[in-house]
């Protein structure tokens, strides 16, 4: 009687292909309500190394909710999703300018407090809209799973920005009130990558905000953070590029640095 109490398997178990599983999550603040995006996996989106798989376009899954709090618009989401959510594979989550401007704390506290939410993955701000960041496409139609928001750390070989940060570090960041937080902030842009002829829609960082005792303090660029990225231990800074400006030379020579170090 004992092994079968021990071996007769869960109760009440629901199929994967069953629940919608969210793997980005997005909070905005817009006349008085709050906006939360959540991104779902799509089955077919699932990184596949057969050939059928590549070049074909995958269709990406939103919710948007709406509602004075962040739960009353997940609930919102909830009545509608037809299926249960599973919000146990999140990477993401993306905080507008106004939620970082405005709302920080209480929307970190809402999320904090919610059962069926864990935040862990990385954390990012924006001024761009969120659910045009939330349904860009992956050039070669790879999975959203491995773009650079998702997987921030793949590009630092090739060029380092600023560190991702990780959501329990920026939690626990907010709640010390002399630690400076660098949030780093995702633009689109559709200069550089192409499709055929046709401009490609991607994102990627610009920058961060600046937050000191869960204050929004401000913004620089790239540029303006150039310093800061080159000497910043935590960015994992694997190569790094310097132009020096010779005297009387109009071109500047360029020096590649491997594992640069600081003292």
């Amino acid at each position: 009687m004992i092994m079968f109490l021990l071996l007769s398997g869960c109760q009440k178990p629901v199929e994967i292909q069953y629940q919608a599983y969210a793997i980005g999550f997005g909070v905005d603040f817009i006349d008085e309500e709050y906006v939360v995006y959540v991104q779902f996996l799509d089955f077919s989106n699932v990184a596949k190394t057969e050939s059928s798989s590549i070049n074909q376009d995958k269709p990406v899954w939103l919710g948007v909710g709406t509602g004075n709090t962040i739960n009353k618009a997940l609930t919102n989401i909830y009545k509608t999703m037809q299926i249960k959510i599973n919000f146990d594979h999140i990477n993401s989550f993306i905080f507008s300018e106004n939620i970082i401007k405005y709302k920080l704390k209480e929307t970190t506290d809402s999320l904090s407090s919610n059962y069926n939410i864990r935040v862990h993955g990385w954390i990012y701000g924006t001024s761009e809209d969120l659910e045009e960041i939330l349904t860009l496409k992956m050039p070669f139609y790879y999975p959203y799973t491995s773009s650079i928001i998702n997987q921030p750390l793949d590009t630092q070989t090739q060029v380092s920005e600023v560190p991702a940060i990780d959501a329990t570090k920026f939690l626990i960041g907010l709640g010390e009130a002399t630690k400076t937080i660098l949030l780093p902030r995702i633009e689109i842009t559709n200069n550089n990558v192409r499709k055929n002829e046709l401009k490609f829609l991607v994102p990627y960082f610009n920058g961060g905000y600046f937050i000191k005792g869960g204050n929004y303090k401000g913004f620089l660029n790239s540029s303006q953070l150039s310093g800061y990225i080159k000497a910043n231990k935590q960015a994992d800074v694997e190569r790094s590029l310097i132009q020096v400006n010779m005297e009387n030379k109009n071109d500047p020579v360029e020096v590649e640095l491997r594992d640069p170090k600081t003292k």
